[in-house]
């Protein structure tokens, strides 16, 4: 039978330098912890923050004195993107071809003339004491964005229709529709097959009007 050897007892100043060793440990544990999580959550801020300023707040133009953010250009690039994709009839979902990518380059500069065209309307507008009236902006809305622009879609009536003003009142939801970038589901399928020829197709619809 094995006999257990019975270990030293520690006297009361070694338990209170054990004990003292423990803490200081402990403490330089807490230290370098929290030194490491402070510096990984400050350099997680700093490119969150610098992501947003880059997106968002770094100046994109500056016109006497006055600075246009770079959210501004995006907001405008996006609009004219967006009047792009509608005028030439670029079906949804192909933004991103290849074959307009010069054409979508070019205004990352045109926006910048825009936005600078925009400072000195406004500049002059101040000097002038001119304002814009909200009835004006609404009627200018509807001139650029009414029914007119449907004009030059070109759709069959349902000549067995008992109802005309019914059927005219369809015919110009849909082309009202499609002049917003929806395509026709004659249109749609050769567009998608042939996605270059969206220009053509468009400017052969405004020649037949």
């Amino acid at each position: 039978m094995a006999r257990r050897i019975p270990l030293p007892r520690l006297t009361r100043r070694q338990r209170s330098a054990r004990w003292q060793r423990e803490r200081r440990q402990q403490a330089v544990i807490v230290t370098v912890f929290s030194a490491v999580l402070f510096f990984v959550l400050g350099l997680v801020s700093w490119a969150a923050s610098d992501s947003y300023y880059q997106t968002n707040l770094k100046p994109a133009l500056r016109f006497d004195g006055r600075v246009v953010a770079m959210r501004g250009w995006t907001t405008e690039r996006k609009y004219q993107l967006s009047r792009f994709y509608v005028e030439f009839g670029v079906p949804p979902g192909y933004e991103n071809d290849p074959q307009i990518a010069e054409q979508k380059a070019s205004y990352d500069r045109s926006t910048l003339n825009t936005l600078e065209e925009y400072a000195i309307l406004d500049q002059q507008a101040r000097a002038n004491a001119i304002t814009v009236a909200p009835e004006a902006i609404d009627t200018r809305y509807q001139d650029d964005f009414g029914q007119f622009r449907s004009r030059h879609i070109l759709l069959t009536f349902d000549t067995a229709a008992t109802d005309k003003a019914l059927d005219e009142a369809n015919a110009l939801a849909k082309a009202t529709a499609m002049s917003f970038g929806t395509s026709s589901p004659r249109t749609t399928p050769r567009i998608r097959e042939a996605p270059h020829r969206a220009a053509s197709l468009a400017g052969l619809a405004r020649v037949s009007s």
